[in-house]
Parts: structure tokens; C-alpha cells; sequence
């Protein structure tokens, strides 16, 4: 992971490809958080799903973005009966930062 840090950021997760709505997940912080945001957990169908930022923050902090949206995919496994189920799930990942 590059070494570059924002300064401050707004890490705002909504669930579906659109952004609409309210979030399900808001990160607020400073250079310190930032590592804090790479896995996160929003709920899921029977629990909650994996949503892998690193390679989309990685961009963020390569190209400097102030502002920068993607749809990423949550993945969510669920097993009942000792059957295992995966469950792939849009969310649309907003970011806004400032940087030195």
C-alpha cells in the first residue's frame, strides 16, 4: 500500500450501483484511520458482507483523487444445512479527500 495519505477523508458506502440514498456505512477521519478502511463489514442477508477496499483506495491516494466513486462487490457466505453459499452484492463506494 502506497505510504501517501489523505489528510482527511469521508468514506461513504450505499448499497446497490446508484449511490442513492442513505449509506449503510460512513468512515470520517484523518491520515491515522485511513488503514482502519481497507475490509469493511456492512450487514448482509444473514450476516455481513466482505467489502475489499484496498485496491480502490490505493488508487485514491496514487492519483491524489479529491473526489472518486466505483460499484464495488460485497461477497457475503451463508451456510445452512452443510450447504455453502456465496452472495455477491453491489455497493457503490464514495470518497471525498483532502490531501497535503
Amino acid at each position: 500500500m502506497s505510504t501517501i495519505k489523505p489528510e482527511t477523508f469521508v468514506l461513504t458506502i450505499y448499497d446497490g450501483k446508484n449511490g442513492d440514498g442513505e449509506p449503510v456505512l460512513v468512515y470520517e477521519g484523518s491520515a491515522d484511520d485511513w488503514s482502519n478502511c481497507f475490509i469493511v463489514h456492512p450487514s448482509g442477508f444473514d450476516g455481513n458482507y466482505t467489502l475489499r477496499l484496498e485496491d480502490y483506495l490505493q488508487h485514491v491516494v496514487a492519483k491524489q483523487l479529491a473526489e472518486y466513486s466505483e460499484t464495488l462487490t460485497g461477497y457475503e457466505t451463508i451456510i445452512k444445512y452443510g450447504n455453502t453459499m456465496q452472495i455477491k452484492h453491489p455497493f457503490t463506494v464514495h470518497t471525498v479527500c483532502t490531501f497535503k
